[in-house]
């Protein structure tokens, strides 16, 4: 297949069967195991424009909308990574994993309590149906692993921001504010760009002179509950570090960073920040 410079596919993986012997797929190295390129191509941009409305849209309707909405990217996000492992020949179920991935958000709505409650049901629902699909001669607990690993990465990552709403509203909008800002600065340098570190840098530019506005805003009004200039640099601060190794979390996810996932890919900067930002903010603010 045709690739980016620096070796990045951006095309698909080539379909394989669902069962038998596995396709003949060279193996990804490197950064190209880890990093999806941005592409320009297609409508992308539209969709992200599309996605960032619908998103303000269920932030203004309410915690219930926001849930929602995570809960069916999730969903679909699983549903993606399912598929794309069954073409090299895994067998994760990807009913479970939709399941599961798209009621942890939901479960959010509720609390840590119930998000936790869902995460443990995935694993008992991934054994068992893998126990069930013994017959197709697939290791169970290989087929149970992946579910689980489709399932509750991508759910965790949608549940942060619905956790993070229901905590702080304001907290919930610093969150998907830096993550939206690294995301655009990365996918607007990145496309043009032969290797990831471009495309980072540029995100971290982005979210740096987010916190700094945020910082002045701070300073002038009072923004419960950030008290201090310093917080939106700090919570940045981490949004920033951890969006890149969300990325990478995302392709450990799939068989190649160059599967295609997009409902996934919508997820990714979240899937370290998220956790890393709620466990900040309960810890450092004392607030939960």
């Amino acid at each position: 297949p045709a690739s980016a410079p620096g070796g990045f596919d951006r095309a698909p993986l080539p379909a394989g069967p669902t069962t038998g012997s596995l396709p003949a797929v060279p193996a990804p190295r490197g950064l190209a195991r880890v990093f999806a390129m941005p592409d320009l191509h297609g409508p992308r941009i539209r969709v992200g424009v599309l996605w960032g409305l619908v998103l303000a849209g269920a932030f203004w309707a309410g915690l219930p909308w926001l849930g929602a909405l995570y809960g069916l990217i999730a969903a679909i996000a699983a549903l993606q990574a399912g598929r794309e492992w069954r073409k090299v020949g895994s067998q994760p179920n990807r009913l479970v994993a939709a399941l599961g991935a798209g009621g942890m958000p939901v479960a959010a709505i509720w609390g840590v309590g119930l998000t936790g409650a869902v995460a443990i049901a995935v694993v008992v629902l991934a054994l068992v149906a893998a126990l069930l699909r013994r017959r197709r001669r697939k290791p169970f607990l290989s087929s149970a692993g992946m579910t689980v690993r489709i399932s509750v990465f991508v759910g965790l990552a949608a549940a942060s921001p619905v956790l993070m709403y229901r905590t702080s509203i304001v907290g919930a909008l610093l969150l998907i504010g830096f993550v939206t800002a690294f995301d655009v600065g990365n996918f607007m340098v990145g496309a043009e760009a032969a290797t990831p570190l471009p495309g980072i840098f540029a995100g971290l530019i982005v979210v740096g002179v987010g916190a700094f506005a945020i910082s002045v805003l701070v300073s002038v009004f009072e923004l419960e509950p950030f008290a201090d200039a310093q917080h939106p640099w700090i919570f940045g601060g981490v949004v920033g570090l951890c969006a890149p190794f969300g990325e990478v979390a995302a392709s450990l996810t799939l068989p190649a960073a160059s599967a295609e996932a997009p409902a996934l890919r919508r997820l990714d900067s979240l899937m370290v920040a998220g956790p890393a930002f709620l466990v900040l903010f309960w810890s450092y603010l004392g607030v939960a």
